[in-house]
């Protein structure tokens, strides 16, 4: 046996020639993990499918969670723009009556604003349901997009939003209001849309507060939303942190969250202290 062979069998350990890798995301061929803190080689850990020796969970990549949930014939298509959200032609009213006569108690609606809110209070009333969530109207008529919290032109009309949607709140006993950022728009810089953003939550959150409605921002998959400001969880945290305010907090969906980053029972319980509603 000549040395060379001897050193390979001796081997040297990753972290006397590498510097400590950064705990989170990194663009290089090792992982650190944040549990056990060792260092993975990026083939291996994906072979193991993301898991460490210790049993913690690295976030697959969106690719690989599908592949992993089906088959290998499956394809990515986009949603058509024309697509009906409400394929049933449901009226709200029709949806509600519906809903009471299968038992459930609360319900939940994005868009309230075409109905007058004393008239969907008496319905509430009359079929014994909660209004437990309402959106804030964040559609921008002249864009033609869903992102009126992020546009830094348009501050003053995503204020007259919140006060229709804090009006709704109080009367119909709203428990929490979720604000969704949208995709992102293309004549503005990231950070300028972030602070837009940042800014204008900070203005919502004490006006809900005072009627107790929490204000809540969910992330959304970039595969049915193409461009989604935020779509991550450890994104919405950052969020609720910076916006800085006890009655901010984040709206968890189990679908989107398991397209965009799996491991969900380590991220829930990671972000559990802020999370302020699911969906599943």
């Amino acid at each position: 046996m000549n040395w060379i062979s001897n050193w390979k069998k001796i081997g040297i350990k990753v972290k006397q020639i590498l510097k400590k890798q950064p705990v989170g995301q990194q663009e290089t061929d090792w992982k650190n993990c944040p549990q056990c803190k060792k260092i993975s080689y990026l083939p291996d850990l994906i072979a193991n499918s993301y898991i460490c020796e210790c049993s913690f969970h690295f976030d697959l990549p969106p690719k690989l969670r599908l592949d992993s949930l089906f088959d290998s014939s499956y394809e990515i298509i986009e949603a058509p723009e024309n697509i009906n959200p409400d394929p049933l032609n449901f009226e709200v009213k029709e949806r509600y009556k519906k809903a009471a006569e299968l038992g459930f108690k609360f319900v939940e609606l994005q868009n309230p604003y075409g109905i007058d809110v004393n008239e969907l209070q008496a319905l509430l009333d009359g079929l014994g349901l909660e209004q437990i969530l309402i959106n804030i109207d964040v559609s921008d008529k002249e864009l033609g997009s869903m992102n009126l919290a992020l546009n830094p032109l348009k501050r003053d009309k995503f204020k007259e939003r919140v006060e229709k949607s804090v009006q709704y709140a109080e009367t119909l006993s709203v428990r929490v209001v979720n604000c969704t950022p949208g995709p992102a728009l293309n004549d503005f810089e990231y950070t300028e849309q972030y602070e837009t953003l940042v800014e204008n939550l900070r203005y919502a959150s004490p006006l809900f507060e005072a009627s107790n409605t929490k204000l809540l921002m969910e992330p959304i998959n970039t595969f049915d939303q193409p461009g989604f400001f935020i779509n991550k969880s450890k994104e919405g945290a950052k969020l609720v942190e910076d916006v800085g305010h006890n009655n901010m907090g984040l709206q968890y969906d189990i679908y989107h969250m398991q397209l965009m980053e799996g491991n969900l029972i380590n991220n829930i319980k990671q972000y559990i202290d802020i999370i302020g509603h699911f969906q599943i």
